[in-house]
C-alpha cells in the first residue's frame, strides 16, 4: 500500500509539472503571437502615415499649381477654388490627426497587452 501511494504521488507530481510546463508554454506562445500581431499592426500604421504624408505633399503641390492658374480666372471662380483648398487642407489635417490617434491607441494597446502577457506568465 505504501508503495502504491509513492507511485501515485510520483505520477501526480509528473502530471502537475507537465501541466505547469504546458501552461507556461501557452503563455509564452500567447505573448509571442501578440507581440508579432502588434508589430505588424504598428508597421502598417507607420506605412499608412508615410503614405498619408506623401498624399499631403502631393495635395500641397497641386494646391500650388491651382494657385498659379487661378490668377488667370475670374474672381468668383478664384473664391470657389480657395474655399475648396481650405476645405481639402482641413480634411487632410483631420485625417492625419485620426491616423496619429489610431497609432497612439495601438501603441497603448500593445503596452497593455505586454503587461497582461507578463501578468499571465507569472
Amino acid at each position: 500500500m505504501y508503495r502504491g501511494l509513492v507511485i501515485w504521488n510520483i505520477l501526480l507530481t509528473v502530471l502537475l509539472l507537465a501541466g505547469l510546463g504546458w501552461v507556461f508554454q501557452m503563455g509564452s506562445d500567447f505573448k509571442r503571437l501578440t507581440e508579432e500581431r502588434f508589430s505588424v499592426i504598428s508597421q502598417s500604421v507607420r506605412e499608412m502615415n508615410e503614405v498619408i504624408s506623401q498624399h499631403a505633399q502631393v495635395l500641397g503641390e497641386h494646391a500650388q499649381i491651382l494657385n498659379q492658374h487661378t490668377k488667370l480666372m475670374d474672381e468668383g471662380y478664384l473664391t470657389a477654388i480657395e474655399t475648396n483648398q481650405r476645405n481639402m487642407a482641413e480634411l487632410v489635417k483631420r485625417y492625419q490627426q485620426l491616423v496619429d490617434e489610431n497609432a497612439s491607441y495601438l501603441e497603448k494597446m500593445h503596452q497593455r497587452l505586454e503587461e497582461l502577457s507578463l501578468v499571465i506568465i507569472r
